[in-house]
């Protein structure tokens, strides 16, 4: 059982680290929960703005309550107004150990592309050989990244 309260405590209360745990434990039961999906993006909000908007639409996107759903739609226009930058769209390829490969995918779309690297040493290789129309990202793909650190 997902315990609402005791998050939001936890985030009245600076406990980041024990928050994102709980959110994500919770979102492992039940990827569609929008409240979790909310309160993900309030963690976020102070690390990373652009992630804490993504969490945002993903609570409205899963929300059936309409009063929910206008108070997400506000909230999400709160943050619009500070500066999100996030692409309409965006294309994610996770690699190990493919340059090649990579190289040949990355050459067919060439519009936004974060590139995830799990550790490939030829990765840098492979974005050196294609067009500067795009932003990577290389990160292992641990835990620092995916609470907003890298």
């Amino acid at each position: 059982m997902i315990d609402y309260q005791y998050i939001s405590d936890l985030l009245r209360n600076e406990m980041y680290e024990e928050c994102y745990e709980e959110i994500i434990k919770g979102l492992k039961q039940n990827y569609k929960d929008y409240e979790l999906y909310f309160a993900l993006g309030e963690y976020y909000l102070t690390r990373n703005i652009n992630q804490a908007y993504l969490c945002y639409e993903n609570a409205l996107f899963y929300c059936e309550d309409e009063k929910d759903k206008e108070y997400i739609c506000n909230v999400i226009n709160e943050v619009k107004n500070q500066g999100v930058e996030v692409n309409p769209y965006s294309v994610i390829i996770v690699s190990y150990n493919s340059s090649d490969a990579m190289k040949i995918c990355i050459d067919s779309i060439k519009n936004n592309i974060n590139i995830i690297d799990n550790q490939n040493v030829n990765a840098e290789y492979a974005v050196a050989q294609t067009s500067d129309n795009f932003s990577s990202m290389f990160a292992a793909m641990d835990d620092e990244y995916m609470r907003g650190r890298g």
